[in-house]
């Protein structure tokens, strides 16, 4: 287990040093046993609860730091968390890799991409190889939700309105928003809803909004942020190609990239589900199920 770094300052010796031992230890505590770690701040206005990944409650459904509220936990939460996730990626390797594998045939019956298989089945056999390719997709992920719950704290003037669907959803919805499913296979809670796609298709800007993020990891986990008016900002996750550029103003159906997410593909990462389009809302700081802002399909 990856051990964790904790500086502190002590400023009053006797009283200080107790509270912050008591709540190091509940810290170091929970990353072992799972238990919700509770700070009382003595004299001050606030009462945190954290609570790790499956240890049950309320946060449990959108965990602290993949879709909670950044400016209100610590950065030892964020890091247990973070470290909590990977583990949880980690122990699903097999079978994440079993069914990338499957995405890609399915996906390739003219065998074109023979080669991207074969190194799927190598994994298979090179245990240390395939961690450090999961882990960075989900570090990509991590980072990319991040600053979208940033973002997604901005500026407010008003309703925002009804959302534009970002591609056509003429095959559904393949990964619903948290869905049960998903999680059992990544280890991850899904903070989005994936549309399936055929690769390369035009994404569109859901509503009016400035490009805030536009992240190209080549092969990794590619993606794009918007930010509206009203407090709201949507990522769109797995894209092949970039039709923006930071800072650009975008209108409501304006093209912004072209989707991916087929395993092995520019834009997909370790961590996908075929071709299809990740998008998600975040609205003042936390992930909200985008169906709710989209019109009925």
């Amino acid at each position: 287990m990856r051990m964790l770094k904790i500086e502190i300052e002590i400023s009053r010796p006797c009283v200080t040093l107790f509270w912050v031992m008591a709540i190091a230890g509940a810290v170091v505590w929970s990353v072992w046993s799972g238990a919700p770690v509770r700070a009382d701040v003595q004299g001050g206005a606030s009462e945190r609860v954290f609570y790790p990944m499956g240890a049950g409650g309320e946060n449990d459904a959108i965990p602290d730091g993949m879709g909670g509220d950044i400016h209100t936990q610590s950065e030892t939460e964020r890091e247990i968390m973070r470290l909590r996730l990977e583990q949880e990626v980690l122990r699903h390797r097999e079978e994440i890799l079993e069914y990338q594998l499957t995405l890609l045939e399915e996906n390739d019956p003219d065998g074109k991409l023979a080669d991207i298989r074969s190194e799927f089945v190598q994994l298979f056999h090179d245990q240390v190889k395939a961690e450090k390719n999961l882990l960075i997709s989900f570090q990509q992920l991590w980072e990319a939700q991040g600053r979208a719950i940033a973002f997604g704290k901005g500026f407010s003037s008003g309703a925002q309105g009804e959302f534009l669907w970002p591609v056509d959803p003429i095959y559904g919805i393949s990964a619903g928003f948290l869905e049960t499913a998903y999680e059992k296979r990544f280890g991850l809670p899904h903070l989005a809803i994936d549309i399936p796609i055929e690769q390369e298709s035009i994404v569109r800007a859901a509503h009016d909004g400035i490009v805030v993020d536009v992240t190209d990891n080549g092969l990794g986990f590619n993606s794009v942020t918007l930010q509206h008016s009203s407090g709201i900002a949507t990522l769109y996750g797995h894209v092949s190609a970039f039709r923006v550029q930071e800072g650009q103003k975008v209108r409501a159906g304006d093209p912004i990239a072209l989707s991916g997410g087929s395993p092995g593909t520019l834009g997909a990462g370790w961590l996908s589900t075929g071709p299809h389009l990740h998008f998600e809302v975040i609205e003042h700081g936390q992930h909200r199920d985008p169906t709710a802002f989209l019109p009925s399909f």
